[in-house]
C-alpha cells in the first residue's frame, strides 16, 4: 500500500511570527485560539504529520527584519520547524507551466517540481554544491553536499541583511512593477467603458512573463509563427487559464482591476507570486485577509488548488487529524 505523504502547509510571513511568539513571546498572541493552534502545528511538525516548506519569500521577508533578536527567533523558528522543506522560485514555476502549455501537454507540474527537500530549490537552483574532494563515496559526497546547503540556508535566515544600495536597486524594480498596476487601475478608473477587463488582466500578466515566454517556446522549439498560433490575443484569457500559477496570477490581477479603490503597494509582487504558487501546488495555504479572499475568489476560474485559511486555527479545524 502507499503511503500517502504528509500535507503541504505554506504559511504567510506572518504566520511563522505566530509560531515564533508561541515558542519564544507567547504573551504577544491575543487569541488563545490561535496560541493553541500555533502548538498544534509546531507538534504536527514536529511528528512528521504535516510539512512546512521555506521560500525565497520567507528568505526576502526575514532578511528584511534586521538584526534584531525577534529576527532570530523567528529564524530559529523556522529552521526547527521546516526540515529541509522548500517551495521552487514562483519564476521557475511558470517558465515550467508556459513550457508545458506550448508543449500541449497537461499544464500542472507534477508537485515534487514545486515542493522538496532539494536545498537550492528556493534560488531557482537545483545544482548542488561539489565538494572538491571526489574520493568521498556517494553517500557521503551528497552528506557534505545537504549539509553545506543546510547551513548556508540557516546563516541567510539568521545573520543575512541587505546592503543599502543592494536593497534601493531591488525597491526600484519593485516600485516600477507596482506603478504599472497602479496606473492601469488609474487609467480604467478615469476612463469607464464597457471592456472585458479579463482580457486586461491577461494582457498585464502577458506582459509580466516576456522574458520566460520566450525562454520557453526556445525549449520546446517553437519559431515565432507557431508560437503565435498557441497564443495570440484571441486566446490570451484560455491561454492562461490552464496554468494552475499564472492562471491565479490572472485572476487575481482581473479582480483587483475591477476594484476602483484598491490600491497596489510593495509588498503585492511577493504576496501575488509566491501565494498564488503555493495555492496552485500545496494542500492548504494560510495567509493574511486580504490575500485569503482574493484566493478564494478566484478558486472558480482556476485549477483545483490548496485550501486556503485565514488563521492557524481555522487551518487546524481543516486538517484531518
Amino acid at each position: 500500500m502507499t503511503k500517502i505523504p504528509p500535507p503541504i502547509v505554506y504559511l504567510d510571513q506572518c504566520h511563522w511570527i505566530t509560531l515564533a511568539r508561541a515558542q519564544f513571546a507567547r504573551h504577544k498572541i491575543p487569541s488563545p485560539d490561535e496560541l493553541a493552534a500555533a502548538d498544534f502545528i509546531l507538534k504536527a511538525t514536529g511528528n512528521g504529520q504535516i510539512r512546512l516548506p521555506l521560500s525565497g519569500a520567507h528568505m526576502i521577508e526575514t532578511a528584511k527584519a534586521g538584526n534584531s533578536p525577534r529576527r532570530h527567533q523567528l529564524a530559529d523558528t523556522m529552521l526547527s520547524a521546516y526540515e529541509n522543506w522548500y517551495m521552487s522560485n514562483p519564476v521557475i514555476v511558470r517558465g515550467g507551466e508556459l513550457a508545458r502549455a506550448l508543449a500541449q501537454q497537461d499544464t500542472s507540474l507534477d508537485r515534487d517540481q514545486v515542493f522538496n527537500q532539494r536545498p537550492g530549490t528556493p534560488f531557482g537552483n537545483d545544482t548542488p554544491y561539489v565538494c572538491s574532494d571526489q574520493t568521498l563515496p556517494p553517500q557521503m559526497q551528497h552528506l557534505v553536499d545537504e549539509l553545506s546547503w543546510r547551513y548556508a540556508w540557516a546563516d541567510v535566515l539568521r545573520s543575512d541583511t541587505y546592503e543599502a544600495t543592494e536593497w534601493a536597486a531591488a525597491l526600484e524594480v519593485i516600485q516600477g512593477w507596482v506603478w504599472t498596476h497602479q496606473e492601469l487601475l488609474a487609467y480604467l478608473r478615469l476612463h469607464p467603458t464597457k471592456r472585458d477587463l479579463r482580457v486586461v488582466a491577461a494582457a498585464r500578466t502577458l506582459d509580466d512573463l516576456q522574458q520566460e515566454l520566450a525562454a520557453a517556446a526556445h525549449q520546446v522549439g517553437l519559431n515565432i509563427d507557431e508560437l503565435e498560433q498557441r497564443l495570440h490575443s484571441g486566446n490570451l484569457v484560455e491561454f492562461f487559464q490552464q496554468l494552475p500559477f499564472v492562471g491565479r496570477v490572472m485572476e487575481i490581477t482581473h479582480l483587483r482591476l475591477r476594484n476602483p479603490q484598491d490600491v497596489w503597494v510593495d509588498n503585492d509582487l511577493i504576496d501575488l507570486l509566491f501565494l498564488s504558487c503555493a495555492a496552485a501546488y500545496a494542500d492548504f495555504v494560510v495567509a493574511e485577509k486580504k490575500a485569503t479572499h482574493l484566493l478564494r475568489q478566484a478558486v472558480p476560474r482556476t485549477s483545483s488548488g490548496a485550501t486556503v485559511f485565514a488563521t492557524l486555527s481555522d487551518l487546524c479545524r481543516g486538517l484531518d487529524f
